[in-house]
């Protein structure tokens, strides 16, 4: 049986990477304490309805959380569906 992981919150951010001609968005999530990557995902858009159900599959396997994030607009909306905290991060 597998530890369950200790998460204390969702650090969020996505990149835009070209893979042969096309163009995917690559969203990832670490945490921060043990600085372990806690999910990836490519999908074909960024938006709101993508970030709720990025964000979903996270609470699912590992609880509810907040959400911290760069300042994209499609965070806040998927956290306040979600209801959970959003906040913002800076790398300053």
């Amino acid at each position: 049986m597998q530890k369950k992981r200790r998460v204390s919150e969702f650090i969020i951010d996505e990149t835009l990477l070209k893979v042969e001609e096309n163009y995917v968005w690559l969203w990832i999530v670490i945490e921060p304490i043990d600085k372990v990557v806690l999910g990836i995902r490519i999908f074909i858009e960024r938006s709101m309805l993508v970030a709720e159900q990025f964000i979903q599959k996270l609470c699912t396997e590992y609880g509810k959380h907040p959400v911290y994030t760069d300042g994209g607009t499609w965070y806040p909306q998927a956290c306040k569906f979600l209801k959970l905290e959003h906040r913002l991060h800076s790398s300053f």
